[in-house]
């Protein structure tokens, strides 16, 4: 019973972090790599995403998990 347990406690945490670790990523990508664009008094952040630096970040860490 606790050894199921523990199983479901680590598979609840691993999608946990890789959630978390994404929207990181996302995180330093609006940050960084965003142009900020006013529309209709709205600021909205768009990203270049064929650009060649928001696909290594993007796709980099993806081995690890």
């Amino acid at each position: 019973m606790i050894k199921q347990a523990n199983h479901i406690l680590g598979v609840f945490l691993g999608v946990l972090l890789f959630l978390s670790w994404i929207s990181f990523l996302f995180i330093i990508a609006t940050s960084f790599l965003a142009e900020k664009e006013t529309i209709y008094s709205t600021e909205i952040a768009r990203i270049d995403t064929s650009n060649q630096m928001f696909i290594w970040i993007m796709a980099g860490p993806l081995p690890f998990f």
